[in-house]
């Protein structure tokens, strides 16, 4: 699946989010590096909600995003990261050990 990016220029690099998943926040020194860094972080996310019996959120069309009031306010530009959520829904099944 197709997620969009929204990643901003810092005094020290790059930092950005995931607008389709909450909380997923990635940073990088160079633009490259801050790409790198979101599927890093999606990765670890992902991991993390599937464990607590959350599920994978779907992005939305990234058409959606263009012209976002979020992008223009902080200068941000989008970008487009092709992941598999299904590494991750897969984790998500939870067995239940019986107790002695």
């Amino acid at each position: 699946m197709i997620y969009p990016l929204f990643i901003f220029k810092t005094e020290d690099g790059f930092d950005g989010y995931f607008p389709d998943v909450e909380g997923c926040f990635f940073t990088g020194n160079t633009l490259e590096d801050s790409i790198r860094d979101a599927e890093k972080a999606f990765g670890q996310h992902m991991n993390v909600l599937t464990e607590h019996g959350g599920y994978v959120p779907a992005p939305k069309d990234s058409f959606d995003y263009i012209g976002d009031p979020r992008l223009s306010e902080d200068g941000g530009v989008i970008a487009l990261i092709e992941l598999d959520p299904a590494k991750y829904e897969s984790k998500a099944i939870k067995f239940n050990s019986p107790t002695h």
